[in-house]
């Protein structure tokens, strides 16, 4: 957004009575910045794929692959596809603190 339109929607927001002075922040911080007071609300976890698993892990793909073959880390497939396309962050995060399902 340019400067010149924020300073626009200030000076209305100034001369508007009806919206408090902490609603009035609190938008203008939304205007600034849109992602700055929403948070994830995805329901979808966040898929990783092999690559950046192995990297996350610091080993190779091979590996990654091994531990799925295993069940240490569970492969996703989307709906209407019969190949993986990654892994679930949490599932990752999980056995980088140890604490993989067996």
């Amino acid at each position: 957004m340019m400067p010149t339109t924020l300073n626009a929607i200030k000076a209305v927001l100034a001369t508007d009575s009806s919206i408090a002075a902490d609603e009035q922040t609190r938008l203008l911080a939304f205007l600034r910045q849109p992602n700055s007071l929403t948070e994830n609300t995805s329901t979808a976890p966040r898929l990783v794929r092999r690559a950046e698993a192995a990297s996350r892990l610091s080993c190779s793909v091979r590996l990654i692959d091994k531990l799925a073959a295993n069940g240490q880390l569970r492969k996703c497939t989307l709906p209407g596809r019969t190949r993986s396309c990654g892994f679930r962050e949490s599932d990752l995060v999980l056995l980088l603190n140890g604490k993989a399902s067996k």
